[in-house]
C-alpha cells in the first residue's frame, strides 16, 4: 500500500513541477526571477521523477529490468493490443535527458538557457509527447483528459513560439 502511494505521489509531484515550469513558459514570463523559478521547478521535478523511478523499481518491479519490461508490455497491450515493452527504453532515455537538461541549465545563466529556440522546442515537444504517452498508458482512466489538455498546452506553446527569435525566453 505505501509503495503504491509513494509511486503515484512522487510522479504527481514531479509532473506538478514540470507543468509549473511549462505554465511559466506559456505565460511568457522572461524576467530573471521567472527564469530562476523555471530552473528550480525543472530541477525539483527531475528529482521527484527520479524518486518515482526508484519507487516503481523497488515496490513494483523488485529492481528487475525484465519485470519492468513485462509490465510495460502488458500495460501497452491492454491499451493498444500491441504487446511491446520498448517504452521502458524510451523512459530510460527520457530520464537521462531530463537529468542532462537540468544539469546543463545549472551551468549557465537561467535567463539564457537554452540559447537555441529549436533546442527548446525539440526538448519540450519530446517531453510533452512522452509525458502524454506515459499518462495514457500508466495513468488512471480519468487522467487521459488531463493528458489531452496538457498536449494541447504544448501545442499552443510550440505554435506561439514558431517564428520568434532564437532566444526561447
Amino acid at each position: 500500500m505505501i509503495g503504491e502511494l509513494l509511486t503515484r505521489w512522487t510522479i504527481r509531484i514531479a509532473m506538478a513541477c514540470y507543468l509549473g515550469r511549462v505554465t511559466l513558459d506559456i505565460a511568457g514570463l522572461s524576467s530573471e526571477s521567472a527564469a530562476r523559478w523555471k530552473r528550480w521547478l525543472w530541477t525539483i521535478g527531475c528529482g521527484w521523477y527520479l524518486v518515482h523511478v526508484a519507487c516503481a523499481f523497488e515496490f513494483h518491479h523488485h529492481w528487475s529490468h525484465t519485470a519492468a519490461y513485462e509490465h510495460t508490455a502488458n500495460q501497452t497491450a491492454a491499451l493498444t493490443g500491441w504487446q511491446w515493452g520498448g517504452g521502458l527504453w524510451i523512459n530510460y532515455v527520457f530520464t537521462f535527458l531530463w537529468i542532462l537538461d537540468s544539469l546543463a541549465w545549472w551551468q549557465t545563466d537561467p535567463a539564457t538557457y537554452p540559447k537555441r529556440r529549436w533546442l527548446y522546442v525539440l526538448t519540450q515537444s519530446l517531453f510533452g509527447f512522452l509525458v502524454f504517452n506515459a499518462t495514457v498508458v500508466f495513468g488512471p482512466q480519468g487522467w487521459m483528459a488531463v493528458a489531452f489538455g496538457v498536449l494541447l498546452l504544448w501545442g499552443f506553446l510550440i505554435l506561439r513560439n514558431v517564428g520568434k527569435d532564437e532566444s526561447p525566453h
